[in-house]
């Protein structure tokens, strides 16, 4: 057993799908065995927010976003 068998990683349901992807595919180009979180106790509306927001985009010439300098979402 290698040292990497026992990592795992958390993820931020604030940060975008997009976002996260990148950052988990890099954990497992260097750490083939990191165990993540289970994916089913996501809330709804975390993955399926930025892709409504891409939608709407389409159709709009300004959209702002609100919410603390803090927060990634």
């Amino acid at each position: 057993m290698g040292q990497s068998d026992n990592l795992a990683y958390p993820t931020q349901t604030t940060l975008s799908v997009d976002d996260t992807r990148e950052i988990i595919s890099a954990l497992r180009d260097k750490f083939p065995a990191i165990q993540g979180p289970r994916n089913d106790d996501i809330c709804y509306a975390t993955p399926h927010r930025p892709e409504q927001v891409e939608q709407v985009a389409e159709a709009l010439m300004l959209l702002v976003g609100v919410g603390s300098r803090h927060s990634s979402s």
